[in-house]
């Protein structure tokens, strides 16, 4: 699988992308919530009772209905608040939509380097094999002692059982991949790709300034400061008087005689904001603000030092990988050659020849340990910017 593959995949497959699911959801409850028409029932009484006049009696009847209505933009400062709801869960997705990307990068390239370090050890488990077979004839031929068959033998066990341990190793870091992005962690998808280095980075103050503007973790702090300044708009709006408007009917008997009065009256009420004036939510509402800003400040600060300890990290990776140079990755073939015809030869015995292959065999680790060092270091550098600064591999042929 090729990294773009990867990341289409984890689009729609990946568990950390679980609740986008119930995004619309949460956008509809919270649009339901601040649309309604009315902030509450009407209320309904019905009233029933005895008329006592001279000993007689009667009975009268109450049927009235009331409903409070709000008359100061309460109800259009509740849907600014539920868009900006709305834009702060969509702020969340991307957020971890970013974080999903730059952990696949990381993952991708750590598979990378382990498949390189699997593929180094089976290159040496098929040198000790020859030169185990090369010494067995020797011995057999009574050129060379016991001891040194047995050195063949043991350096070619300890090659394979390498193998074995860098295979699991690699398959670990694939199963971790198929976690994240979603796939079987029975059959983890295989990188496809080389691990040739991007060219250049760019300059740490255009980074820093980038990160200012593109990380979606900023993104989430502005939209939370947005809803904050919205709650404060709709607790303000909810301070203002709301009328309760009514009718009843009432039958008014007669007990004495005559007929039944029967009385409609329309009645409005106004509370007196005299004891609260909504002061809780607003004042809690105007907390929130400042707690959004303070977090906004916080980000603000902090970035310019993560761009810059992960951009560090990942120039002195590119250092790193730069002294290697041209002379170790692809050369190792090579020198594993050389070391074979030299013994051969009979230049070297075969304590010097396992002592060579451990250097030239160390030499390649330490390599691919700064290619993985290289781009781990970029992939924390991605996340601190919040942009690709990572090219994607080439496609092997």
């Amino acid at each position: 699988m090729t990294l773009e593959a990867l990341l289409a995949h984890a689009e729609t497959h990946a568990p950390l992308l679980a609740l986008d699911g119930a995004n619309d959801a949460r956008i509809r409850a919270a649009r339901a919530a601040a649309g309604r028409a009315l902030p509450d029932n009407p209320q309904l009484w019905v009233g029933v009772g005895p008329r006592l006049v001279g000993g007689k009696t009667g009975v009268d009847f109450e049927v009235g209905v009331s409903q409070r209505f709000e008359i100061g933009g309460e109800r259009a400062a509740r849907l600014r608040v539920a868009d900006a709801v709305k834009n702060a869960i969509q702020a969340e997705s991307r957020d971890r939509r970013w974080d999903l990307h730059t952990t696949i990068h990381a993952l991708f390239y750590q598979a990378l380097v382990a498949r390189e370090r699997a593929g180094l050890a089976k290159r040496v488990v098929t040198f000790q094999e020859e030169i185990a077979s090369i010494v067995g004839k020797q011995r057999a031929a009574g050129q060379v002692s016991q001891m040194a068959e047995r050195v063949a033998l043991a350096e070619s066990a300890n090659a394979r059982q390498e193998l074995t341990a860098l295979m699991q190793a690699e398959f670990a870091v694939r199963q971790d991949l198929a976690l994240v992005t979603g796939w079987s962690p029975e059959t983890p998808p295989r990188p496809r790709g080389d691990l040739a280095p991007i060219k250049g980075l760019p300059p740490l103050a255009d980074l820093i300034a980038l990160a200012a503007e593109k990380r979606p973790d900023l993104a989430v702090l502005d939209a939370a400061i947005a809803e904050a300044r919205a709650q404060i708009r709709a607790a303000d709006r909810d301070k203002t008087p709301e009328p309760i408007l009514g009718l009843s009917w009432m039958r008014e008997s007669s007990p004495t005689g005559g007929d039944a009065s029967n009385v409609i009256i329309a009645t409005i009420g106004l509370p007196l904001p005299f004891v609260t004036n909504n002061e809780p939510a607003r004042a809690a509402a105007r907390a929130a603000l400042e707690i959004a800003l303070a977090e906004r400040r916080r980000a603000e600060a902090e970035i310019a030092a993560e761009v810059t300890r992960a951009y560090r990290a990942a120039a002195a990776a590119t250092r790193r990988l730069e002294a290697f140079g041209a002379e170790v990755l692809p050369r190792f073939e090579e020198n594993l050659a050389a070391l074979k015809r030299a013994y051969e030869l009979g230049e070297i015995d075969i304590l010097g020849l396992a002592s060579g292959r451990e250097r030239f065999l160390e030499a390649q680790r330490d390599a691919l340990t700064a290619q993985g060092d290289y781009f781990t270091a970029l992939a924390e550098l991605e996340h601190a910017v919040g942009v690709d600064v990572i090219d994607a591999p080439k496609e092997d042929k």
